[in-house]
């Protein structure tokens, strides 16, 4: 069975394909604001590096998010399009529980905060306690409220899509629907306009 994992939600594009759990692929290239000019010739790169094509993946998995609002989109829109050519399953996994689990796996910790910035001093916040399962609410926080032990999703870079093989992986699956912590500007200033 084979597996294709993507991530767009920072300025980073990350691709991993599994076969069963094993990486057969994984590339991370720092992207920046170019995934809608390079993302389909990368994973077309991919595809013929391992001498396959898209018929021949079994599942899909995306980053919902938080994170980038363009790059949550153009990957979630184009791992989309590639399950529904094949009549295969799309999942989605937020940015902040993926790397939860690649942190737990890599540092053996088992209490973990992960945060990503949002907007002005705004960033989205989860806590996880790996040994007793126990996770928070996704949060929004103000980066004063951030612990200096807190793991910031953009200060350092992290390949979420290298999470596959946790052994919670599947506890953390969900739709693959953008998952925005809050609404863009554009919405707010609909909403402000037509006082909703």
């Amino acid at each position: 069975m084979k597996t294709l994992f993507l991530d767009t939600s920072s300025r980073y594009l990350s691709l991993t394909i599994y076969q069963s759990k094993a990486v057969i692929y994984s590339n991370s290239i720092l992207l920046k604001n170019r995934f809608n000019e390079e993302l389909l010739s990368i994973i077309d790169f991919a595809f013929k590096t391992l001498k396959i094509d898209n018929s021949e993946i079994d599942e899909y998995y995306v980053v919902v998010g938080p994170g980038s609002f363009t790059g949550v989109r153009i990957g979630v829109s184009t791992a989309l399009g590639l399950s529904l050519a094949t009549g295969k399953q799309l999942y989605g996994i937020t940015s902040l529980d993926a790397a939860a689990l690649i942190l737990n796996k890599y540092t053996k910790q088992v209490k973990i905060s992960v945060a990503t910035k949002l907007r002005l001093n705004e960033y989205a916040y989860r806590e996880y306690d790996f040994k007793m399962n126990k996770y928070s609410d996704y949060l929004i926080v103000k980066k004063d409220e951030i612990s200096s032990n807190t793991y910031i999703l953009g200060d350092y870079y992290i390949n979420v899509t290298r999470c596959y093989d946790h052994s919670l992986f599947k506890d953390f699956i969900r739709g693959y629907e953008p998952f925005y912590m809050r609404k863009s500007q554009a919405e707010i200033n609909f909403d402000k306009a037509y006082s909703l």
